[in-house]
């Protein structure tokens, strides 16, 4: 087979070139097939670019979920199912406590308005409102996409451990 730049076969090359999908190189074959100069010279032509180094714990959570990806469809819904779940329980159990005081708390407001023991400008803090919906709004349109983008990349690259998260998550909610 003809060869261009040292070991790439120029079938490869083609196939490289004229594809525009995002390739990664994770088959098992194909990376024990390739050498490292070749894996590179495929990297630099498909565009892809080297990890940077960053914080050790978000490069232990990468390794500890490619491990599990790798791992057996039972093995990855169960620890999806129980961190899904342990989730679930502390959300129901802070949320309804959350809950409890904000509730709380609006009502002593509202009595202590309604007694005279506070005055509440209630022009100013619809204006605050106004503004910080405003904020919140462009914040939502401006960061939503991006977020809605990499959640979507990690369910599919996870999705055993995101069905298993998801009814975790509720069986949790459940029993809290």
């Amino acid at each position: 087979m003809p060869t261009i730049k040292g070991d790439l076969p120029l079938a490869l090359h083609i196939i490289a070139t004229t594809c525009h999908v995002n390739f990664r190189l994770t088959s098992r074959s194909l990376s024990s097939a390739l050498t490292t100069e070749t894996k590179e010279q495929v990297e630099r032509i498909l565009g892809v670019e080297k990890k940077k180094p960053s914080d050790g714990r978000l490069d232990w959570l990468s390794q500890q979920l490619s491990e599990l990806r790798q791992s057996s469809a039972v093995k990855q819904v169960a620890v999806g199912t129980a961190c899904g779940w342990v989730s679930g329980l502390v959300c129901g159990k802070f949320g309804r406590t959350a809950a409890t005081a904000v509730g709380g708390s609006v009502i002593c407001l509202h009595l202590a308005q309604q007694y005279g023991y506070i005055t509440i400008n209630w022009k100013r803090v619809n204006g605050d409102m106004a503004k910080a919906k405003k904020e919140l709004e462009k914040t939502a349109r401006d960061d939503a996409p991006e977020f809605l983008r990499q959640l979507q990349t990690f369910v599919v690259e996870n999705m055993l451990l995101a069905s298993g998260f998801g009814g975790g998550l509720l069986l949790g909610l459940a029993s809290s």
